[in-house]
């Protein structure tokens, strides 16, 4: 019986472990383990005491093949301090907001944008609802989106159209922040909400109120560059893309400080080509 016992502790035991191992298949810069640096096909576990120099980053491999990497950002990983790589993965545990793919009703528009959302770069599109019928829109359109806006040079509040696209809404930066043709600055400008204007009721509706600012996302670039050079796409699961997601997110954090909501999912797609995996 107690033969038995330990086999099956030791088992159990060996099981878990054994999940905890991982193959280094890619390195930048140094990363050091027990004092030594670490080389592709090294092996590392989870209670493993690593190091990271400056700009240096590291790609796991874990049994089922699933790729995890880690770089320093300045954030929550850097360089010199000593980690185990145990204590880097509790932040796969918050996960960034998945991307809405449709947005119905203000209830979901207001939820997806919330007080103040962030544009990384000068473009955003978001998915509409078929509902709203705005295949290709401009301002003579039946139905179009529309931000009403106010300037600290005009008395009255204006309405600024914004295209849609096969069902998709669009945000361009050069578009929402003109007035008479000239280019006007972001600070002077406030959103007073989001509607969707139908010709058919004579109707505007307000879905949602809040403020967009644009970042230059060149800085978010560099800080994350080591991380985005690294990543493997084909390897990435729904766990490990999240991880990779919460990096950047945290590199964003510090660079522009923490905000509402932001379309970082939608930026790691069109500006990194790096896709959220199907499961």
């Amino acid at each position: 019986m107690k033969i038995l016992l330990f086999t099956i502790i030791f088992f159990f035991r060996f099981t878990i472990y054994a999940q905890d191992i991982y193959v280094i298949k890619n390195i930048k810069g140094n990363v050091v383990k027990s004092k030594n640096s670490l080389k592709k096909g090294d092996t590392i576990s989870g209670s493993d005491k690593i190091s990271f120099s400056e700009d240096s980053g590291i790609l796991l491999i874990s049994e089922k093949n699933i790729q995890i990497a880690f770089a320093t950002n300045g954030k929550t990983i850097h360089s010199k301090k000593v980690y185990t790589l145990d204590s880097l993965f509790p932040q796969s545990k918050r996960m960034i907001e998945k991307a809405q793919k449709v947005l119905n009703d203000a209830f979901d528009f207001q939820n997806h944008f919330g007080t103040t959302f962030r544009v990384y770069g000068n473009n955003y599109a978001v998915r509409v609802a078929s509902l709203y019928n705005v295949m290709y829109t401009n301002e003579k359109s039946d139905r179009f989106f529309f931000f009403q806006m106010s300037h600290s040079s005009e008395k009255e509040p204006f309405n600024k159209h914004l295209q849609g696209v096969k069902n998709h809404l669009n945000f361009r930066k050069n578009e929402i922040f003109a007035l008479n043709g000239k280019s006007i600055q972001p600070k002077d400008v406030k959103f007073l909400g989001l509607y969707f204007y139908n010709k058919l009721t004579s109707d505007s509706t307000k879905l949602a109120d809040f403020q967009m600012e644009f970042v230059d996302d060149t800085p978010l670039l560099k800080s994350a560059k080591t991380l985005i050079e690294i990543v493997e796409q084909s390897k990435l699961n729904i766990n490990s893309y999240e991880l990779f997601c919460n990096q950047i997110k945290d590199i964003a954090d510090h660079i522009y400080g923490k905000t509402d909501k932001d379309g970082l999912e939608y930026w790691i797609e069109n500006k990194l080509h790096i896709y959220r995996p199907l499961k």
